[in-house]
């Protein structure tokens, strides 16, 4: 499946986002804290893009809701985004409720 569908990022004042990156070695890092939706997802993307992505040494990395420590999005190595997954954004888009 491709990572290249429309995801909409836009969030209320009060909706703040953290984006975490773990490594293949089990460290992590916090790429971002208590952001908005827009700037978690560009820093979502800019780490799912990055070298340590295309290499493996990124396994994964996560937007996270500060509010309700749910996650938002979810990138794997060798996967791409696995969740949401291209029907649960065309569900979201139409209105439906997703299940997680």
């Amino acid at each position: 499946m491709s990572d290249r569908f429309i995801v909409q990022a836009e969030s209320t004042p009060d909706e703040l986002f953290n984006v975490v990156q773990y490594f293949s070695d089990g460290k992590w890092e916090e790429l971002s804290h208590h952001v908005p939706a827009e700037t978690a997802f560009e820093r979502f993307r800019s780490a799912t893009m990055s070298i340590g992505a295309s290499i493996g040494t990124t396994a994964s990395v996560l937007i996270t809701d500060v509010k309700t420590e749910s996650v938002c999005a979810e990138w794997r190595y060798g996967k791409g985004i696995v969740f949401p997954t291209q029907d649960d954004c065309i569900a979201m888009a139409a209105g439906r409720k997703v299940s997680t």
